[in-house]
């Protein structure tokens, strides 16, 4: 909610379509994800499962490796439980602020950065794979998103 806000007045010119992907971008479960291991909240991860911790610490060690500074576009595997933490966080901010979406931006501005912006974003491989194969006249067969035949 407050990101779309944002969003919207930082960009009035931006077209529904651009906006859209943007705001998919900057709440993606990986850029959630990187926020968490960014500002060590995934060392206070509560848990049961034995596997929990040891995947956060492995998504941790793979984003540091990652040639992708802000987003992998589905490179890395981002624990949901990593990106539901800043959620959670962002949840408890708006209610302890009593609704002020002003205070949660700021909060969750620090807590995101670097942002994702327009001059960042590209096309969206789906997208750039369907130009592709439209300009070079290939027959693209896709099921559950893998390429399966050409």
């Amino acid at each position: 909610m407050v990101v779309t806000r944002h969003l919207f007045r930082a960009h009035p010119g931006l077209r529904p379509g651009p906006l859209t992907r943007l705001h998919s971008l900057n709440v993606d479960r990986e850029k959630l994800a990187r926020a968490a291991v960014a500002h060590g909240l995934h060392r206070f991860l509560r848990h049961e499962s034995p596997f929990l911790r040891q995947r956060a610490e492995d998504f941790a060690a793979e984003i540091a490796a990652c040639p992708c500074p802000v987003l992998s576009n589905g490179q890395v595997w981002a624990p949901k439980s990593l990106s539901d933490m800043v959620e959670s966080l962002m949840g408890a901010v708006f209610l302890d602020a009593g609704g002020d979406k002003e205070q949660v931006w700021r909060v969750f501005r620090r807590l995101a950065d670097p942002r994702i912006g327009p001059e960042t974003v590209g096309k969206h491989p789906m997208q750039e794979l369907n130009e592709l194969r439209q300009g070079e006249q290939l027959q693209v067969r896709i099921e559950n998103s893998y390429i399966l035949s050409c």
